[in-house]
């Protein structure tokens, strides 16, 4: 309730038709039910700017930004410093002391459960929890330690406060246009809606990098929505008035759209996108069933294989001292400025379709050809490349290809049944079950790609000359 009058009284206009809602009992903590059918179109609730917190302040008054600057503040570093010096305010505090300070994701679990569980997925080396340790010390000799910020109690700056509110940043987070919060930005961004995260992200330095498109920013209330991709029917948008010639409005508000019909009792999700499971684990703190839905919703999942890996294993597939290898390798340095140290094979599938896309990291595909190879002279390297970028598989390099996905295989050794039913809307909130789920859907990224070899393999299609 006292969440709620805050909202109110600054601003923040609620459909009668819905209303906050006590999820925890399911592991789902709070969200958002309909009371009420809404239609297609229909605004649920329009929140003024002066009730988000954005990684930029808008306040005229305030010499936040300057200071942000001179310590070389990026978007992420920005927003949890203002929410640690923030919290506790007067304006702020009936919001925050509404949002969790418990999170049942990997970067606090112990870590050596945390491998055991995670047996054989990257999602281990994504979590990221020295990188934060690191960052913070970063922050707390530096801007934490500025004579501008000794206003601040220093029981608000602790490495407790900081893994609290960073995870609530990358769990509750929103992307937001830059041109809404800054008058006659440089942003080139002409979306109108919004995106929970950025679809890129491969661990947690990635997580910190911003977009000079984007400003990271809490929304009280939109973020109390939970998430499901094949459940989501409403969409956080900005009104065309919005835009970069316009001075920054704190009472412009943005809008929580109905995408669809949404019947009484239902709930209103949002979505993060597209993200495989190991990333809606390792931020989010559940994981979605892989069960086929019917729908025309898409599966997304990534599988991780490291250079050493394929290095080994193409020593071993052409019978080659690993040094040789190492030197057909370093054939590419002429084309390449470094090998990656991980390469990502991703699948796609269409629920309504049986048959899953394969798409290779074209450096991948290119690796692997010239580890085939002695040399590899500009010609050579031109055809692979078109092959590559548009991830076709030639059969020969599937002598290293396929060993390798064998032994990746072997890494995940067995793996149970999930101890929950796994129908197609099923949300997996359980630490044995959460990996189980990211496991499993790693391997079917594996299995299906094995298919795409023995497919590629059987159709004998030409080779590169």
């Amino acid at each position: 309730a006292q969440f709620k009058d805050w909202l109110i009284s600054n601003g923040v206009k609620i459909n009668p038709k819905i209303e906050i809602t006590d999820l925890r009992s399911q592991q789902q903590g709070r969200g958002v039910v309909a009371l009420q059918n809404i239609a297609e179109n229909e605004e649920l609730f329009s929140i003024p700017l002066k009730c988000v917190l954005a990684s930029t302040d808008t306040n005229k008054n305030s010499n936040f930004n300057q200071l942000a600057e001179k310590y070389e503040l990026n978007d992420w570093s920005a927003l949890i410093v203002r929410i640690m010096c923030s919290y506790k305010t007067s304006f702020w505090k009936p919001y925050f002391d509404l949002l969790p300070e418990k999170f049942n994701t990997p970067m606090f679990w112990d870590p050596e459960e945390t491998e055991k569980l995670l047996k054989g997925s990257a999602v281990v080396s994504k979590i990221g929890r020295e990188e934060a340790d690191e960052l913070f010390e970063q922050l707390r000799t530096g801007i934490f330690s500025s004579p501008e910020l000794e206003h601040v109690p220093k029981e608000d700056l602790t490495n407790a406060n900081f893994h609290r509110f960073g995870s609530l940043i990358m769990s509750y987070a929103f992307d937001l246009p830059a041109e809404v919060f800054v008058s006659e930005s440089k942003s080139k961004s002409k979306s109108k809606d919004t995106d929970d995260e950025d679809e890129d992200d491969d661990g947690f330095e990635e997580d910190l990098e911003g977009s000079e498109e984007n400003i990271k920013a809490m929304v009280p209330l939109a973020d109390l929505l939970n998430s499901h991709s094949r459940l989501h029917n409403a969409r956080l948008c900005i009104p065309d008035d919005l835009d970069s010639n316009s001075p920054f409005n704190e009472n412009a508000e943005l809008q929580m759209i109905a995408t669809k019909d949404i019947a009484q009792g239902e709930q209103v999700y949002n979505t993060y996108g597209a993200h495989p499971s190991g990333d809606l684990l390792r931020r989010y703190g559940y994981v979605e069933s892989s069960e086929p839905s019917g729908t025309s919703e898409t599966k997304f999942e990534i599988l991780e294989i490291s250079l050493e890996m394929i290095l080994n294993e193409a020593a071993a597939a052409l019978k080659l001292p690993l040094t040789e290898i190492e030197k057909r390798m370093s054939n590419l340095e002429k084309y390449f400025d470094e090998v990656p140290p991980n390469f990502d094979i991703t699948m796609q599938k269409e629920e309504e379709q049986t048959a899953a896309e394969i798409e290779f990291e074209p450096e991948m595909l290119i690796l692997l050809y010239a580890l085939l190879h002695p040399s590899l002279d500009k010609k050579q390297f031109k055809l692979v490349c078109k092959q590559a970028d548009r991830s076709q598989l030639d059969p020969s390099i599937c002598k290293i290809l396929e060993p390798v996905l064998e032994s990746r295989r072997k890494e995940y050794g067995e793996i149970e049944s999930n101890s929950e039913s796994n129908s197609h809307l099923q949300v997996f909130t359980t630490k044995e079950d959460m990996c189980t789920q990211v496991r499993r859907s790693e391997v079917e990224v594996i299995t299906r790609t094995l298919e795409v070899i023995n497919k590629s393999v059987h159709n004998k299609k030409p080779k590169l000359n």
